[in-house]
């Protein structure tokens, strides 16, 4: 029993800890331009240290902060266009009198958005691994959505039950589950990135 308590303990200790270093992290990019290479900093820490949380340290994530800031926002912002566009696209499609054509556009919309949201979960598992140029970033970004089916779909279906709990629970969303965000995703897409190995090397 003393066991299983101490294997919780460090789990949650472990999500509380990533989620820490996360907000910190935004926070001093001023948010707007810290969200995304705290997201990408966080991943490289989870990629390197796994469960160790007694190896996470504030000095090694804010030097690898500092290195990601400029090339992790420009992915993340041409992402978040590129999603903003397709949504708004949805949201004009839906106006329109239903037919057959507006019911093709509208799936085909809600697909892409689809991937792009996918996308980018793939973009910071690669970018742990490998030094990408801008543009091949979104390549094999895009590229890795055609790897796994079955990773996708269960980073979507594990996105979509820790969004509900945070929905239902905010606390515990606001303190846990970014932490548990990251190790999930990247323990799933690992088949994507084993896939797209010898594309990039």
């Amino acid at each position: 029993m003393g066991k299983v308590i101490e294997f919780v303990f460090q789990k949650v200790y472990l999500a509380l800890l990533i989620s820490g270093i996360f907000f910190l992290l935004t926070v001093c990019g001023g948010v707007v331009g810290g969200l995304a290479p705290a997201g990408a900093t966080v991943m490289s820490l989870v990629a390197a240290y796994g469960y160790d949380y007694r190896s996470y340290t504030w000095s090694e994530g804010w030097i690898l902060f500092r290195a990601n800031i400029k090339r992790s926002n420009l992915v993340f912002y041409s992402f978040f266009l590129l999603e903003a566009g397709l949504l708004y696209g949805l949201y004009l499609v839906v106006q329109l009198p239903p037919s057959i054509l507006t019911m093709m556009v509208t799936v085909v919309q809600v697909l892409l958005a689809l991937f792009v949201f996918l996308a980018y979960p793939i973009y910071l598992k690669l970018q742990v691994y490998f030094e990408m140029p801008y543009l091949v970033s979104l390549k094999l970004s895009f590229i890795g959505l055609f790897v796994s089916v079955l990773a996708l779909l269960k980073l979507l279906i594990g996105t979509g039950i820790l969004l509900l709990l945070g929905y239902h629970f905010p606390a515990v969303g606001f303190f846990l589950l970014i932490g548990i965000w990251h190790f999930y995703a990247s323990d799933t897409l690992e088949p994507v990135y084993e896939g797209l190995q010898d594309k990039v090397r």
